[in-house]
């Protein structure tokens, strides 16, 4: 496990890592937009694979375009880009440099070289539009946000264009999870999954961490308080509060915890104070209270 990052939150070790095996984490798994309708002689790609015995029906790629309109109702399109070098990476955009010899880059701007090829395309149906984002407004083709300043079609271009960032990502290894720790190093949560394109992803990925510490912190390893009436589930830091306002008593309910003592043998007077507890992951809790301050 490669860590990308390491911090401290809310008194607890946080690491950002790599995925080992990201395979799990295909977006093409979820509710997507677009299709990937993909060929190519040595990758499974995408959602689709176009069929080799097929390829001599086309003269050029825009004919498979123009089957993609034609005969699967395609009202987005855009071509895919494989590079193959290292590793592989895809891009999409238009038009195709093999169909146009003039081009020399795609919509990103990056050069199409000997080790990038045309894999097939990207494309979305009305259908597929509405049942995932809605019906057009008044006027308008497709579905868009309110907030959008481009068109409709743009905004469905784009988010063909965001589907296939996503897949390249998870295509080069770009899969991050977390992992927290306390500080004897025993995990106390975690996730993976994230597939990350940017800042943006990692930022988020971050605070996902931190609200997990968060939580931890706040209700994870806890101490279940029986009194007349009820019973109180408190997290330790609470419980710390709660036994040193307690002078006489604070010191001695702490040693009984580091000790590992059994708090069903306290004492008559100390289980007036607290009458029963149920106490959850004891290593934990002592290393806890001893972060607490309360000893």
């Amino acid at each position: 496990m490669e860590a990308y990052e390491k911090f401290t939150h809310a008194g607890l070790e946080v690491e950002l890592f790599y995925e080992e095996d990201g395979e799990f984490a295909d977006p093409r798994d979820s509710d997507n937009i677009g299709t990937m309708f993909c060929w190519h002689p040595n990758y499974t790609l995408g959602d689709e694979q176009f069929p080799s015995d097929a390829l001599p029906e086309f003269e050029s790629m825009e004919a498979v375009e123009s089957y993609l309109i034609e005969d699967r109702g395609a009202v987005a399109v855009l071509p895919l880009y494989l590079l193959d070098h290292s590793g592989i990476s895809m891009s999409a955009g238009a038009p195709s440099p093999f169909d146009n010899p003039r081009v020399s880059s795609d919509h990103h701007g990056n050069a199409l070289g000997w080790d990038t090829s045309h894999v097939d395309y990207i494309y979305t149906t009305r259908e597929r539009i509405e049942e995932l984002c809605g019906p057009p407004r008044d006027g308008d083709e497709f579905y868009c946000p309110a907030d959008w300043t481009g068109t409709p079609r743009e905004w469905i271009e784009h988010g063909l264009d965001v589907e296939i960032r996503y897949y390249s990502a998870w295509l080069e290894g770009s899969v991050l999870g977390y992992v927290v720790r306390d500080h004897e190093d025993n995990v106390l949560e975690s996730c993976g999954g994230y597939v990350c394109i940017g800042e943006t992803d990692i930022e988020h990925l971050r605070s996902e961490a931190k609200t997990a510490a968060e939580c931890e912190r706040d209700t994870g390893p806890c101490i279940e308080r029986k009194f007349h009436g009820g019973t109180e589930r408190v997290t330790f830091e609470t419980f710390a509060k709660l036994v040193i306002q307690d002078s006489d008593m604070a010191e001695h309910v702490a040693r009984v915890m580091l000790n590992g003592e059994d708090p069903y043998q306290w004492n008559e007077d100390e289980a007036e104070f607290y009458e029963t507890f149920t106490v959850m992951a004891p290593e934990v809790l002592r290393g806890q209270i001893e972060r607490a301050g309360v000893v």
